[in-house]
């Protein structure tokens, strides 16, 4: 459902994909490993990414970290 949803917001050709946890409840860590790269890739092609994750590993991936505490957002 999750490469579905990817692939619906890459036909619009959006300017920025905003995902909830776009690599949770995956079955396999090949499949996030494959959401990852796909995310590397719209973003290379000049979509923008936002991303709301709770996975370290994935955060990592990331140009700026920010994180959010009691409603507000911090570097």
């Amino acid at each position: 459902m999750r490469r579905i949803a990817i692939l619906r917001a890459l036909i619009c050709k959006l300017q920025i994909i905003i995902a909830d946890e776009p690599t949770s409840d995956l079955d396999e860590e090949n499949s996030t490993a494959e959401i990852r790269q796909l995310l590397t890739e719209i973003h290379q092609q000049g979509t923008a990414l936002l991303m709301i994750i709770h996975d370290k590993n994935v955060a990592h991936y990331s140009r700026k970290i920010m994180k959010m505490s009691v409603g507000r957002l911090f570097d």
